[in-house]
């Protein structure tokens, strides 16, 4: 799956490419329903806060780190419907220069007070979904809640 989207991306798609979204939507999906999650867009109860600046994911504000570019966001499948996940997907370069586990701070719904929050990288850290080999794949979930991972996530395509 995320071997189509890289090739669909080499072709010349773009972020309106249509294939290229329905190619995005369906590991997206694929990435919840194998952690029993939903995907979604509504961002109420998704608190975040930062070193540089505070976020709020539920007022559609600008996002001024590096760590929610091209992000997602989960809930549970059953009410009261938490907030399950925070996928980031930075750009590899951003990652490692600017986002560092240690000077995010997570608080609300998803995490309640500081350090109640485990962080994840798969075990191809460049798997994402939006750019598979160029933007990292982070995951930031309740403590104690460690994602399942796609197939593209755990072993290395064979370089044709």
């Amino acid at each position: 799956m995320l071997d189509d989207i890289l090739v669909q991306i080499k072709l010349g798609g773009d972020k309106d490419d249509a294939h290229l979204l329905r190619l995005q939507k369906m590991a997206i999906k694929a990435f919840a329903d194998l952690n029993g999650w939903r995907p979604t867009e509504g961002r109420s109860g998704f608190y975040v806060i930062s070193n540089h600046s505070d976020i709020y994911l539920g007022q559609n504000r600008g996002y001024t780190h590096a760590f929610f570019d091209h992000h997602l966001l989960f809930r549970d499948l059953s009410f009261p419907y938490r907030p399950a996940a925070v996928v980031g997907q930075p750009y590899d370069g951003a990652f490692n220069s600017t986002v560092k586990k240690d000077e995010l701070k997570f608080s609300g719904k998803l995490g309640g007070p500081e350090g109640e929050l485990d962080w994840h990288l798969p075990p191809i850290p460049t798997a994402s979904i939006y750019y598979p080999g160029a933007c990292m794949f982070c995951v930031v979930t309740r403590k104690g809640v460690v994602p399942r991972w796609l197939p593209e996530q755990l072993i290395a395509a064979d370089p044709a």
